[in-house]
């Protein structure tokens, strides 16, 4: 699950802060950003969205920086990052 995802890399990277600081979010071409929630499966999410990282990306986020934003307001901006 996400929450697992999270737990998982914040102990490999030795990051004190616990797993509600921080969400997963997939961040289309247009720059879009959808939050996966905690009981979703991360790989399942990239498998659906295909393996072209142009079209879609997974990114670690502080949860409360990471508001999400609808196509028709993002503009078609990019984003930089990746996961």
């Amino acid at each position: 699950t996400t929450l697992q995802v999270l737990t998982l890399l914040l102990n490999k990277f030795r990051v004190e802060d616990g797993p509600s600081e921080f969400a997963l979010y997939i961040v289309h071409e247009s720059g879009e950003r959808t939050k996966l929630k905690d009981c979703e499966y991360p790989l399942i999410s990239r498998i659906l969205h295909g393996p072209c990282e142009k079209i879609a990306r997974m990114f670690l986020m502080e949860a409360d920086l990471g508001v999400e934003v609808p196509h028709d307001v993002s503009g078609g901006q990019g984003w930089g990052g990746l996961l």
